[in-house]
């Protein structure tokens, strides 16, 4: 099953980070689509097989492009999903940035001085 659109697109880059052997499921030949299968997955999480059979995110709401200033790196411009989920009157706004883009960059250095602890421009710390 084909996801599309921009989540579709971030689902799959996501994915692609994964192989098997980093979660120590062996490796089968040649993949077709890089990452790992829900039926992997599944196999090792029970929790996994769980949330996957409720499916409580369902058709999307809406979605577009929102501009972000941030005090460190500037502008952010973020392609944004939204998605309802079932039973519920809550969403889940799922954002990202266009790959290779300058706000994947300065996402990218973003979570580089979140993971170093670098207190941001307001103070507080970024965790």
């Amino acid at each position: 099953m084909r996801t599309a659109g921009p989540l579709g697109e971030y689902l799959r880059a996501r994915r692609e980070l994964i192989r098997p052997g980093d979660v120590g499921l062996p490796a089968h030949g040649r993949r077709r689509v890089p990452g790992l299968r829900r039926e992997e997955l599944s196999a090792g999480s029970e929790r996994f097989r769980r949330l996957w059979a409720r499916h409580d995110v369902v058709a999307r709401a809406g979605g577009g492009v929102r501009v972000f200033r941030h005090p460190r790196v500037g502008e952010l411009k973020l392609r944004y999903e939204k998605l309802t989920i079932a039973g519920t009157t809550q969403s889940l706004v799922v954002y990202h940035a266009e790959p290779g883009s300058p706000s994947a960059r300065a996402l990218a250095r973003l979570a580089r001085h979140a993971a170093a602890g670098v207190p941001d421009p307001a103070g507080s710390r970024l965790r």
